[in-house]
């Protein structure tokens, strides 16, 4: 949000130009501020993955992690690549465009068919039969949730979702592997006390 606000500010003030490489621009600036939080996002993403893989096995994530962060990164590296593409002069000039409208137009148009292919492959990452009531998936925790609760499991569900202290003791465990999981103790044991 910090990089847009500035972006909005430089552009009032005219010191912002779509795919101007100059550093008296604020385009180029804004650009590697944002390659470095890209990267930096997609570091620790990759960090979690070999974390977590082992327990989000069963959910088959790398497809899901790739479908998701693909459409943000790579359509945030091409507008970039596209960028530079038009200010080297490869891609003619059309009328009276200046280079940022061209390269954001080819952007837009590029988007526009990649989506089609992610939307595609979202089939596959995110298939809709494992959330069918009563499907046998390979899934265990989306069986879990029981339906026919009424209001009380609502409420108890949205409380549970909002409560950060699991994911705290989850990032914990990751951290820790070869001490005793108390988050899967107590799970263990609340999955006991659900059974009776």
């Amino acid at each position: 949000p910090l990089v847009t606000v500035i972006s909005v500010i430089l552009l009032l003030l005219n010191y912002y130009e779509d795919g101007a490489w100059r550093v008296d621009r604020g385009w180029l600036w804004m650009t590697i501020i944002n390659n470095i939080g890209v990267t930096v996002s997609l570091y620790f993403l990759v960090l979690f993955y070999q974390l977590a893989n082992s327990d989000l096995r069963p959910y088959k994530p790398l497809l899901k992690f790739s479908v998701i962060k693909g459409i943000v990164f790579f359509c945030y590296w091409q507008s970039v690549v596209v960028m530079g593409i038009v200010a080297i002069g490869w891609v003619p000039s059309f009328r009276d465009w200046e280079h940022g409208r061209i390269g954001t137009t080819l952007q837009n148009m590029l988007i526009c068919f990649e989506m089609l292919i992610f939307s595609l492959l979202h089939l596959f990452a995110f298939p809709y039969d494992i959330y069918q009531v009563g499907a046998q998936s390979q899934a265990p925790l989306v069986h879990q949730f029981e339906l026919n609760r009424g209001a009380n499991a609502l409420r108890k569900g949205m409380k549970d979702s909002l409560n950060q202290k699991d994911m705290i003791h989850d990032t914990f465990d990751a951290y820790a592997p070869g001490s005793v999981k108390k988050s899967q103790l107590r799970r263990k044991k609340h999955t006991r006390r659900g059974d009776k």
